[in-house]
């Protein structure tokens, strides 16, 4: 019996806790019974862009630390954007399509009968008709969550263009304090808010199956 799939996108600045937030919901979901995993949209980029990156700059994109993805950002948004472009912005949900597929057909092996949460970490576009935003809210049918840090500014121009309309079409809006990696402050601040996002996510999905 394959389990019963479910989506969440996150949206923010670079930066943001959408990984943090992401760790964070997996913890606490497993109290209801339900597993998640991350879908990285950036991931198939950074896969395509890695080998180059390392004979240009020297630096694996796979393996490195945030400053060091500072250094390539640019690049990485340059290739992105171009293969956006090319295919309407359809070439790397398309890619993260596939990775779903994939997790799906692995779950489907193990028999998991328990809900399973897939929490796509990066939406960042919604410029296409059919963009990252359509994807997650039409194709999905899940709901997009958009993460602000207190006094975490746009890593670029595309990030301060597009935030307005990720944030407009959000489905629940986190805005958290910046605790700088310190548990004690994550667990007071940030896990709270994980924990009512839970409350109304079960509820919305529970609305869905009325």
């Amino acid at each position: 019996m394959a389990c019963r799939s479910f989506f969440i996108g996150l949206s923010g600045f670079a930066g943001c806790g959408k990984d943090l937030f992401s760790d964070l919901l997996g913890e606490e979901l497993k109290s209801h019974d339900i597993s998640s995993s991350k879908v990285s949209i950036a991931e198939s980029l950074k896969v395509e862009c890695r080998s180059t990156l390392v004979r240009l700059m020297g630096i694996d994109i796979l393996n490195c630390t945030r400053e060091e993805k500072d250094e390539v950002r640019d690049y990485l948004v340059f290739y992105g954007l171009i293969m956006r472009d090319r295919s309407g912005g359809r070439h790397w949900i398309d890619r993260a399509s596939e990775q779903i597929d994939r997790s799906s057909t692995q779950l489907g092996k193990i028999t998991v009968r328990d809900p399973h949460l897939f929490c796509i970490t990066d939406v960042r576009y919604d410029e296409y008709e059919k963009d990252e935003v359509f994807w997650i809210k039409n194709e999905l049918k899940g709901n997009l969550v958009h993460l602000t840090k207190e006094g975490s500014p746009a890593a670029n121009a595309f990030e301060e263009e597009n935030d307005p309309r990720l944030q407009e079409k959000a489905d629940y809006k986190i805005v958290w304090p910046n605790c700088n990696s310190n548990q004690k402050e994550i667990n007071k601040h940030l896990r709270p808010r994980v924990l009512q996002f839970i409350d109304w996510l079960l509820e919305n999905e529970k609305k869905k199956k009325i």
